[in-house]
């Protein structure tokens, strides 16, 4: 049996307005970009995670009230300054995967330009989810080579586990979040970039090891005997440990070259993604084509390399093959 299935989504979309200059609002749907990081935004608390995969591709927003104030000086070490406050509501009707309905969170980041340092102050008040506060800076430490930094404080992070009885629990703590990044770029326009992350609300290496022994455990018994009593405690855990980078600590290294050989429009590149909680990786080497209007072309392959009850050793396929047409109106 065929059939098609639709779905529309607005990414963003609102009403702005600049008063005067300096000074804005917004009401609508938008995606707010905080953080610096490449692969990760411990401290973007108002949008939707990156896919590490693919930092660069569009993520939907979320509703919201936000306002906008930069003030820039002539003289001194402080050279701008800004404030955005946000207010994000969550209901049944919007914001509804946000955090728990019927909560009115309010938001906050204060913005520094020093020297050739950026930084960035903010939070989040507790209610959809839990309090969070962060900081963020990005400095150029020569014309090279720029390092950045992530930290972000959350409470109440919960994660599901098994516990000594072999039953699905709810493990509830503080976590600290943070990473580490270096950017460089050389004089034939090959840039790296190298992140360190610690996700202080991800699983230990132990609560993943008893994951997945009960995923197998679990297909064996109902390919054995039929039951699904098992697959139905898997599904109840498996959200969280199915989500990009559920664990404690990974490194991400890409390298990228803007048109070699005079290719104009061509940017090869290699990407290696590695789980050192679990000694699990993925490399992905990548081709993108921009050389038509509003076309992005992407042919990029995939390994998940990995022992047995790891992160991308766990994975349904050992290798992935891609090819991506992407048009943009």
């Amino acid at each position: 049996m065929f059939g098609d299935n639709h779905d529309t989504k607005l990414y963003e979309g609102g009403l702005n307005l600049e008063p005067v200059t300096g000074l804005s609002f917004y009401v609508g749907k938008k995606t707010l970009l905080w953080g610096k990081g490449y692969a990760w935004n411990p401290v973007g608390f108002l949008q939707r995670p990156k896919d590490p995969t693919d930092p660069n591709l569009s993520r939907e927003g979320f509703w919201m009230a936000t306002a906008n104030y930069t003030q820039t000086f002539q003289d001194g070490p402080i050279q701008t300054i800004g404030f955005t406050p946000v207010f994000i509501p969550t209901t049944t009707a919007i914001n509804n995967d946000f955090g728990h309905e019927h909560h009115n969170d309010v938001a906050g980041k204060l913005y520094a330009l020093v020297g050739h340092t950026d930084i960035d102050l903010m939070a989040l008040s507790g209610g959809a989810k839990g309090t969070r506060y962060g900081a963020d800076f990005s400095s150029a430490l020569t014309d090279a080579l720029e390092v950045h930094g992530e930290l972000a404080r959350v409470t109440e992070s919960t994660r599901p586990v098994l516990n000594a009885a072999g039953q699905p629990t709810q493990l509830t703590a503080d976590a600290t979040n943070y990473l580490l990044g270096l950017n460089y770029l050389t004089e034939t326009d090959t840039t790296f970039i190298l992140e360190y992350y610690h996700n202080g609300a991800g699983f230990q290496g132990s609560e993943g090891d008893s994951f997945y022994s009960l995923a197998h455990s679990a297909f064996a018994q109902y390919r054995t005997t039929g039951s699904i009593a098992l697959l139905q405690k898997v599904g109840m855990m498996s959200q969280m440990y199915m989500m990009p980078n559920p664990m404690r600590n990974y490194i991400n290294f890409k390298v990228s070259q803007d048109e070699p050989f005079n290719i104009v429009y061509f940017t090869p590149s290699l990407m290696v993604e590695a789980n050192t909680t679990d000694r699990s990786m993925l490399i992905l080497p990548e081709l993108l084509y921009t050389g038509f209007t509003n076309v992005e072309l992407r042919f990029r392959v995939q390994a998940n390399i990995g022992a047995h009850l790891t992160e991308f050793g766990e994975k349904q396929a050992s290798t992935r093959v891609e090819f991506r047409a992407r048009y943009y109106f």
